[in-house]
């Protein structure tokens, strides 16, 4: 399967270095060229979903990481530690593996799908605010 995936990376907008994730205790970094191109703490992230991209002979799996305030993260299976994360995601969230199954048929379709939520917070001003 090494072939595909090397003919998946000559395909266009697709990247030679597609950067890898690392899910550790308290946060989810993203590097790129050696680097942390970007850190997202677990605490902050309010909605994951996933998804695939077609890719014309290939889907490419998906999950988006939300953060109320800042642009959602967005890492693929083409990144060093994708299934790593999955697996974080199943021990620290509580999410079903089955996530994978139902975005990834049909082929060839999005199969947007949230996949985990963060619980609702009471609103503060609700609570602080003058009865009279």
């Amino acid at each position: 399967m090494d072939w595909l995936r090397r003919l998946w990376l000559r395909l266009p907008g697709r990247r030679r270095e597609a950067g890898s994730v690392v899910a550790g205790p308290a946060e989810l970094c993203l590097a790129r060229d050696g680097a942390v191109a970007r850190r997202l703490p677990w605490d902050r992230v309010t909605r994951i979903e996933a998804f695939k991209l077609d890719c014309y002979v290939v889907d490419c799996i998906c999950l988006r990481f939300h953060v109320r305030g800042e642009t959602p993260l967005t890492v693929d299976e083409s990144m060093a530690g994708f299934e790593t994360l999955a697996g974080v995601l199943e021990r620290r969230l509580g999410i079903s593996p089955e996530w994978y199954l139902t975005v990834m048929f049909p082929a060839f379709e999005t199969n947007l799908a949230i996949i985990w939520e963060a619980p609702a917070r009471p609103d503060l001003r609700d609570a602080c605010s003058d009865p009279n």
